[in-house]
């Protein structure tokens, strides 16, 4: 398991800046708060975690209270939710100045190369202010841990990083 600063370490790579300044509010613009959103069945103790750790590396992070997932996102014939449909209502309901990034424990997809429905972890607008996380791909014994990771890439995609 990493360290405190070996996240911070990390997030600074993501995020392109001087480590040794660990500067990372340059990046991120003036006021710009980030809004974590659990939703269906998100547990609350996990997402007050993933909020406590995310908000080790930036002070301004919130909890929003948990939504369910939006009807118009479900994809019938593979029994999940799509992770750009979901974007898509994240980005509307995203306060204004600020980035959301939803956590889920249901199974997202979205279309890559010829795959239409392609099961994913995560997925982020580069740049932009919305992402999804899920659980549902993760490893049972480290899922927390993993989720992190995840949340902290997804927002390094909303803050104009091409990660894979």
């Amino acid at each position: 398991m990493l360290t405190r600063s070996g996240y911070i370490f990390i997030l600074l790579l993501l995020l392109g800046c001087d480590y040794k300044n660990r500067n990372i509010d340059s990046h991120i613009p003036p006021g710009t708060a980030i809004y974590i959103l659990p939703l269906g069945d998100m547990p609350s103790q996990r997402s007050s975690i993933i909020v406590k750790a995310v908000k080790s590396l930036y002070p301004n992070v919130r909890l929003k209270p948990p939504l369910q997932l939006p009807a118009e996102a479900w994809y019938e014939p593979r029994k999940r939710y799509r992770a750009d449909s979901l974007i898509k209502w994240l980005k509307k309901i995203a306060p204004e100045g600020s980035v959301v990034i939803g956590i889920t424990s249901r199974d997202i997809s979205t279309t890559k190369n010829e795959v239409k429905d392609y099961g994913i972890m995560g997925l982020g607008i580069n740049p932009g202010n919305a992402s999804v996380a899920s659980t549902f791909r993760l490893n049972k014994k480290k899922t927390t841990e993993q989720l992190f990771k995840i949340v902290i890439h997804e927002l390094g995609h909303n803050f104009g990083l091409s990660l894979y």
